[in-house]
């Protein structure tokens, strides 16, 4: 890596002698609003990097929002020391860079809970999870999804390989199907006793649900933003707001505002196609608890929806001596370390000529003694996985902590569990 650079250093530089790159690839529109809200908030924190004849190589969203606010001088960094082409690798990469940092979604709710009253919506904390990376489809992968698909061919395999190229759904994405929202809604208001209360639903595109109108006496059963729903639920409690909502299985525990946590950990398909495991949070009842009649009803209801949408597609079976890369990267995950340089590339086995069908991704023939050698290994390696469980201790102290509560009384459970009267 070089080590000779100069150090950097910050100058103001009249927006004026500032020019953006022509073929800038970076699409920031969407992001100047926002940015906008920043500097106004918190001042012009980052400098826009500019090469030696003042033409921008990051920082064009900090321009534009600089324009946008009418500000005349901006603080620049003046990267001289780079040459054109490094000047354009950077402008690239540090686009790229930011791209692959992720949310731990537990840690940013509870910085939302402990900013609360902070308006943060303008920076779009309803979706923090970031999208994954656009990926470059060559002509070759694009013709194989291509072909599988005009054929009506989906397997397992092939679902994992196209899947690849998606944009992926996030559960603010989410819009429920009606069946199951009245699954949920019906099972809470026999459950509460609620059906002489108004059901309000806040979450909707282009809803605030902290200036929604909350009749006296009303209960919100809805399925809200799960990046915030910390913030919600918060916002709910301090309000005296009854509830009753969606909310992510796997951090269901963490959701620390929520009087009861329900963890009925159902799978529910929504209208985008999103896949979410899903329990449930409510301003009433135990502190911790499973419901498997509600579990049971929204598994029915979701299964049957799924069986009116299903395709009955063909799966594919290769035989011993072909391998594909879906196959191979199993086996990698699988800790098999397979190799083989004998190997004859093959689109499609003569066998599926006549269907007009081919091997997804394409594939090799190989020797077959190591090839079912390696797969009989990753077989083996997934079952250990998947029993062998990592098992944890108690500390003495956690060990108090629940003898204490076993030998609490009533009074003191009630109490534990905030349940409101």
């Amino acid at each position: 890596m070089p080590n000779n650079r100069k150090k950097v250093g910050i100058v103001y530089k009249k927006l004026s002698e500032l020019k953006p790159y022509a073929r800038n690839p970076r699409r920031n529109d969407a992001a100047v609003p926002a940015l906008e809200e920043s500097i106004k908030r918190y001042g012009f924190k980052n400098p826009i990097i500019v090469d030696g004849s003042g033409v921008i190589i990051s920082g064009h969203t900090r321009f534009k929002a600089a324009k946008k606010l009418g500000l005349k001088e901006v603080p620049v960094i003046v990267a001289d020391d780079l040459t054109e082409r490094e000047a354009r690798e950077f402008r690239i990469a540090d686009n790229k860079v930011s791209e692959l940092a992720t949310w731990d979604a537990q840690l940013l709710d509870e910085e939302l809970i402990e900013l609360k009253g902070s308006d943060m919506g303008v920076f779009e904390l309803d979706d923090p999870e970031l999208l994954d990376p656009d990926v470059d489809e060559d002509e070759k992968i694009a013709e194989a999804v291509d072909n599988a698909k005009a054929n009506g061919e989906r397997d397992e395999q092939y679902d994992e390989f196209e899947d690849k190229f998606k944009p992926k759904l996030t559960t603010d994405d989410c819009y429920t199907p009606p069946a199951i929202y009245n699954a949920v809604k019906d099972w809470a208001v026999e459950e509460y006793g609620w059906q002489d209360r108004k059901i309000v639903r806040p979450f909707y595109p282009g809803g605030d649900y902290q200036r929604e109108n909350y009749p006296d006496g009303c209960v919100v059963i809805d399925n809200p933003p799960f990046s915030i729903l910390s913030q919600i639920l918060a916002w709910y409690e301090d309000h005296k707001i009854d509830y009753f909502l969606f909310a992510p299985a796997l951090t269901l525990l963490g959701l620390r505002p929520a009087t009861s946590h329900i963890a009925a950990s159902v799978s529910i398909t929504y209208d985008n196609g999103a896949e979410v495991r899903t329990s449930f949070v409510c301003s009433r009842g135990d502190l911790i608890r499973t419901a498997p009649n509600l579990t049971a009803k929204v598994k029915a209801v979701n299964d049957e929806i799924n069986a009116e949408n299903k395709n009955h597609p063909d799966k594919y079976e290769y035989p011993d001596g072909v391998v594909t890369s879906v196959m191979l990267g199993k086996w990698s995950g699988y800790g098999v370390d397979y190799r083989e340089n004998r190997a004859e590339f093959v689109r499609e086995l003569e066998s599926q000529k006549d269907s007009g069908r081919g091997i997804y991704g394409s594939g090799y023939l190989v020797p077959r003694a190591a090839m079912i050698e390696a797969r009989n290994k990753a077989e083996r390696n997934k079952a250990e996985q998947e029993t062998n469980a990592i098992k944890w201790s108690l500390s003495p102290r956690e060990l108090k902590i629940i003898e204490t509560l076993e030998g609490a009384d009533n009074g003191h459970n009630e109490k534990t569990n905030r349940k409101k009267e």
